[in-house]
């Protein structure tokens, strides 16, 4: 009967193991100006080039941003800010 336990832990922790890896990642960032001010509240837009989904945040008061949990695929980040030239970055790879 012992050795029955023994089997049956070692499968459990096996599947918890196999649950943990994941197809998701993430895109960190920092928007900032030309002078390395932090540009706060700043509209980031995450954009999958193969199926066309797109994942909105903003930036934080310090200008960082972080899009959790995105399909592993392409994208590209978008930026649009009032006043400054809109900022495409592509072929990021999660």
């Amino acid at each position: 009967m012992r050795s029955m336990r023994s089997i049956f832990l070692a499968m459990l922790v096996g599947t918890v193991a196999m649950f943990a890896q994941s197809d998701r990642g993430t895109i960190t960032g920092t928007i900032s100006d030309p002078t390395g001010a932090a540009i706060a509240n700043a509209p980031v837009e995450a954009r999958n080039t193969q199926n066309g989904v797109v994942t909105n945040v903003a930036s934080s008061s310090t200008g960082n941003y972080t899009i959790p949990s995105l399909p592993a695929g392409e994208y590209e980040i978008k930026v649009a800010v009032s006043g400054f030239k809109e900022y495409i970055r592509r072929g990021l790879t999660v």
